[in-house]
């Protein structure tokens, strides 16, 4: 196998809720209810300790949700939103 099978696209369709505006997280836990086949929840609790859960325990799959959350948002961050195209 070269290198190059082993890349995969990245989807530029991934788009983020509107990152400037806070929502409350039961919101935003709601409105992703029934959408989503596999899922991956970082926050804060209310102590504020670091609440990590997920659907599946894959190491990499968890990475790659990271990696791609982090690209969208980045993204965003610097090339704004782009829902006119």
């Amino acid at each position: 196998m070269t290198q190059s099978n082993n890349i995969i696209a990245f989807n530029q369709s991934m788009r983020l809720q509107n990152v400037t505006d806070n929502v409350d997280a039961d919101v935003v836990l709601n409105r992703a209810t029934g959408k989503m086949i596999d899922v991956l929840i970082i926050g804060t609790t209310p102590d504020g300790l670091q609440y990590i859960d997920y659907s599946n325990s894959d190491a990499k799959n968890i990475v790659w949700l990271l990696e791609c959350a982090k690209a969208s948002v980045m993204a965003q961050v610097f090339y704004g939103d782009d829902d006119d195209e």
